[in-house]
């Protein structure tokens, strides 16, 4: 729909007062329209400083998520390796315990054989120095009998 020029439409009128009263509409119409426009500029303006202002924050932002991204990447492999340490160091450690348990099972074995063969040797080494005390009473005891006697056997000359 097309609006009919305004100008045509005062010229047509003949009535001053209506003449008038029309412009006084139209300015004020005008002066409302120039005000609006005015604060739509306005508001444009603002809008485009906000954009401008929201668009190199995104920009910032994209930035630092980039970094972030790289950063938990990095962090997300260095993860990956410590669990895989980990696991490998949980491996170690099994090996070790069981490492220990034979070595464990070999020492109580050696034990009960050295304890054995301790009390064998103990009742060996015990009879021996009864012997030796019972040997070394007698030789004391009959020193000179034992000394005549050997005296007379190997010193005949």
């Amino acid at each position: 729909m097309e609006l009919p020029n305004i100008t045509e439409f005062l010229e047509r009128t003949n009535d001053k007062k209506v003449r008038r009263r029309l412009l006084e509409w139209l300015k004020s119409v005008q002066h409302h329209l120039l005000i609006g426009a005015g604060v739509f500029r306005n508001a444009l303006t603002k809008l485009q400083r906000l954009g401008d202002v929201v668009e190199v924050d995104l920009a910032k932002m994209i930035v630092a998520i980039r970094a972030a991204v790289v950063h938990i990447r990095k962090a997300i492999t260095f993860s990956h390796h410590m669990v895989s340490n980990g696991q490998k160091g949980v491996t170690l450690f099994q090996n070790l315990i069981n490492q220990n348990k034979k070595i464990i099972s070999a020492h109580r074995a050696y034990c009960h054989n050295e304890k054995v063969n301790f009390h064998k040797n103990e009742i060996i080494a015990r009879s021996s120095i009864k012997l030796f005390r019972e040997v070394r009473h007698y030789f004391i005891t009959h020193y000179k009998k034992i000394h005549s006697y050997i005296k007379a056997k190997y010193h005949r000359y």
